[in-house]
């Protein structure tokens, strides 16, 4: 395995920081099992489906540990594992790793948040990206129940054979505004995403893989006693920099995707539960038919599993 760009990271920033305040460390980790009746391909670069249905093991863990400041700033290391293992589509496969700090302003009526991490993702078992993010975000409370927040984030992104066309930036920029009144929570917002890779030619043949893509999306949660109920949906517009090339033919890639979850966890514990979770995706694109491959596809995923925090 190569040495990765996170554990190196992660390896500096806990080596620099031995006084890191280990008994204010947080986590939360969930293990679950379900069924896809379509496996699609998660990396949405390549993303493509099977026609066959699979179960799986799906494996999430995501932790943080204070290194400096406490109160209105703080300097924490973040980590983040999540695994999802098909019982036979091995080469569907997906795990990735991801570390690196992360710092958080309070200063009035303002939250501010600035991350920077190294993520490696595995596919099949192999080598497929790494990628070194910066991220940053603030989010302004207009009342004790209403705020809203604008977020970026940058990817430089390097791939492995046999997706080394998948090598180059992805930038996102997201505004959203959130409602709280206990025991709701309601959220909704706009992304705007762009992609600049090195695509893919083999010889008059052409793919691009640097889409442009516009999402909508709401969320409601609420949390009465030990439950927790969420519904979350999801409207997505992509279109791809430059016309696909196949065959003599040329034709601009346009997809639209639509996915809606919905989430249901009793607290057994402060810190256990347990969830179900389904959901359905719909892509729609208008690149189908001889000489072109169909990017269209409908899947559900269906899963319970066991949460604990830390």
């Amino acid at each position: 395995m190569r040495t990765t760009l996170t554990t190196g990271l992660a390896a500096a920033l806990l080596a620099a920081a031995p006084a890191g305040h280990a008994a204010d460390a947080w986590g939360f980790g969930s293990l679950g099992v379900g069924y896809e009746d379509n496996v699609v391909l998660l990396p949405e670069e390549v993303s493509t489906s099977t026609d066959r249905g699979d179960n799986f093991l799906e494996i999430l863990g995501v932790g943080g540990l204070p290194l400096a400041g406490s109160g209105d700033t703080r300097l924490s290391l973040k980590g983040s594992l999540y695994a999802l293992d098909y019982w036979d589509l091995n080469d569907y496969d997906l795990a990735t790793l991801r570390a690196g700090p992360e710092l958080k302003v309070r200063t009035g009526a303002w939250r501010w948040r600035l991350e920077a991490s190294g993520t490696q993702v595995y596919l099949g078992h192999d080598d497929f990206e790494q990628l070194a993010t910066l991220e940053g975000a603030v989010r302004h409370y207009q009342s004790r129940r209403l705020s809203w927040c604008i977020r970026y984030e940058h990817n430089w992104i390097t791939a492995y054979r046999p997706y080394r066309y998948l090598t180059g930036s992805k930038s996102e920029a997201e505004v959203s505004v959130r409602y709280e009144a206990n025991p709701w929570r309601l959220e909704g917002g706009y992304e705007l995403e762009l992609n600049d890779r090195k695509d893919l030619r083999q010889g008059a043949d052409f793919s691009s893989y640097s889409p442009t893509r516009h999402t909508l999306f709401g969320k409601a949660r609420v949390h009465p006693g030990h439950w927790r109920l969420e519904l979350k949906g999801e409207l997505r517009f992509s279109v791809y920099d430059d016309p696909y090339r196949r065959s003599g033919q040329s034709k601009t890639r346009r997809d639209f995707r639509y996915r809606l979850t919905g989430r249901i966890a009793r607290d057994l514990t402060e810190r256990t539960g347990l969830f179900a979770e389904v959901t359905r995706t719909a892509n729609d694109s208008n690149l189908h038919g001889n000489p072109f491959p169909d990017y269209s596809y409908v899947t559900n995923f269906y899963e319970l599993g066991a949460q604990r925090r830390f």
